[in-house]
C-alpha cells in the first residue's frame, strides 16, 4: 500500500508525499501545512487555529452556534442551532 508514498524527515520537519508533484503534508515545529500542487499551502494549522484558504462545503457547515446548509439548489439556509 505504501510503496508509492514518500516520507521524508529533514531539519525543516516531516513531509508526507512528494513536494512539487501533487498533494503532500508538511509537519514542522510550529505548523502543519496541507499542499495541493502549489507553493503556498491550501490549509494549515498554526497556534491552535485552522486556516483554510479555499474550500467547498457541499452540504453544510456549522460555525459556532450557526448552521449554513444547502436545502435546495441555489438556496442557502442559515439556522441558529444553539447549545
Amino acid at each position: 500500500i505504501f510503496t508509492h508514498t514518500q516520507i521524508r524527515m529533514s531539519d525543516e520537519g516531516i513531509t508526507l508525499g512528494e513536494e512539487g508533484s501533487g498533494s503532500y503534508l508538511q509537519i514542522t515545529n510550529d505548523q502543519i501545512s496541507f499542499y495541493n500542487g502549489s507553493v503556498d499551502p491550501v490549509a494549515f494549522i498554526n497556534g491552535g487555529m485552522l486556516n483554510i484558504n479555499h474550500a467547498i462545503f457541499v452540504e453544510s457547515i456549522q460555525i459556532s452556534d450557526f448552521m449554513f446548509s444547502s436545502e435546495a439548489p441555489g438556496h442557502l439556509t442559515l439556522r441558529y442551532v444553539g447549545k
